[in-house]
């Protein structure tokens, strides 16, 4: 059972103005059950290709003597990835995405939909159509064009679940083993780009398979750049492993094992007991109400380091159409009052670090990466101030790590937009301070 809504969405023109678009969509009756097609975010105004409106933005990099090591980025290649004489086939995650496409656009931005910067809307719908499109990957060539003129030292790259191992996941194969894949290719790309990129990384791990995972941690072992794993479950109460979320449908949901709190499952912390005996740290990326499944899991094991990925990636609705969501979802107020109390908490856990980022993308209530230009480094700092700045003042400069995440924040905004917030964020603080915040802590946590 389901109404339907129609929906004013004005967002600002380079010249000040404003456009008005008027967009209809389907919403699930709350208290139901039944099924409902989530709405297709709207094709963005102005241009179509992500490139052509990141170079919109005309900033350059402010303070480029300070260094930086940024500890989160990812790369995306769709098709076949060629390293040498190696041909790796990117399996079937690339079409699974797009199967849930409004998700991802919600989650990641339309220009950015499927996770890649150079896909564009309409081949998406293409692409469901049956019709052939040539897709267009995210590789460290792209990211060290984004990178220019930053002071960037290093980078480490962060899982994707992306270009596994296809034989470990046919038939016979062990599916705990596909993400060698992954971390092969990566060894490939710091062959040919040395010293530049992907000093170290934290690969991926489906720990919810308990000590059967030990074998595949031993291979990890074998890779000296290796530094731990990350196994996200961003999702909601409720949502089901492999299946669209019930709650919010339009927001991506890859919950694991029992569902939403994962980290609280008998195989998972079975899984994660081994973590340290192969001196590997672990990663998570989930949603705000999930934190409190993250607190139970470091005060269980003390000993692991833990980073929270993205603030935690609050939830909240948007005006700019990117993120359309059901009506109980909570204000950004409610978010912001829920939210702080769970951060405070979770910094009681000397064990745990947090990456300072992630919340330009469409969930946590951007709609850049609507406008017809990208925002400025002002306009960031100014809407993202006051969320890291709790976490930093919570954690403190020893435990708080400012992150790119590339390519999914390069959904709404610039690489050097970015570093350029950061930078305006923290002009007040003490140069010791910002050096951790800007590399020193992230290199300590993460041995490099």
């Amino acid at each position: 059972m389901s109404t339907t809504t129609t929906t004013t969405i004005t967002t600002s023109d380079a010249e000040g103005g404003t456009t008005t678009k008027t967009v209809t969509s389907t919403e699930a009756i709350v208290d139901t059950e039944a099924a409902y097609e989530p709405m297709v975010p709207p094709i963005p105004s102005g241009p179509a290709l992500l490139p052509d409106w990141i170079a919109l933005c005309t900033e350059k990099p402010m303070e480029p003597l300070i260094e930086i090591f940024d500890p989160h980025q990812h790369f995306f290649t769709f098709g076949k990835a060629s390293f040498g004489d190696q041909i790796i086939p990117n399996p079937a995650p690339a079409v699974a995405f797009m199967s849930g496409r409004p998700a991802l656009e919600c989650t990641f931005g339309s220009r950015n939909s499927v996770m890649h910067p150079k896909h564009t809307h309409a081949d998406a719908a293409k692409f469901e159509s049956g019709e052939e499109v040539k897709f267009i990957s995210y590789l460290p060539e792209d990211l060290l064009a984004d990178m220019a003129g930053n002071n960037v030292t290093g980078t480490l790259y962060q899982e994707a679940f992306h270009l596994l191992d296809m034989a470990a996941m046919g038939e016979g194969g062990n599916p705990t083993m596909a993400p060698l894949g992954e971390v092969r290719a990566i060894a490939k790309y710091r062959e040919q780009h040395k010293g530049k990129i992907c000093q170290v990384m934290n690969a991926a791990a489906d720990l919810e398979h308990g000590a059967a995972i030990e074998p595949y941690l031993i291979e990890l072992s074998k890779f000296d750049f290796v530094r731990g794993v990350r196994c996200s479950i961003p999702g909601f109460e409720g949502d089901v492993p492999g299946m669209p979320s019930k709650v919010l449908p339009e927001v991506l949901s890859v919950v694991k094992g029992s569902g939403w709190n994962t980290y609280d499952d008998v195989d998972f912390r079975a899984g994660f007991a081994l973590l340290s005996k192969y001196n590997l740290t672990f990663d998570a990326w989930l949603y705000h109400k999930q934190i409190p499944c993250l607190i139970r899991l470091a005060k269980a094991f003390p000993d692991t380091g833990i980073c929270l990925n993205h603030c935690g990636s609050p939830i909240i609705p948007n005006a700019g159409g990117s993120c359309v969501t059901r009506k109980q979802v909570q204000s950004r107020d409610e978010v912001f009052a829920e939210w702080k109390v769970s951060i405070a908490e979770l910094a009681k856990c000397p064990n745990v670090v947090v990456k300072v980022g992630g919340l330009p993308m469409p969930i946590s209530g951007t709609d850049w990466c609507c406008r017809p230009v990208p925002p400025t480094a002002a306009e960031v700092a100014q809407r993202m101030g006051p969320w890291y700045l709790y976490v930093i003042e919570q954690f403190g400069p020893d435990r708080c790590i400012f992150e790119s995440n590339f390519p999914m924040d390069r959904a709404s905004l610039s690489y050097t937009c970015l570093w350029n917030a950061y930078k305006i964020m923290t002009e007040g603080m003490p140069l010791a301070d910002r050096k951790k915040l800007f590399g020193e802590t992230a290199k300590k946590f993460y041995r490099v």
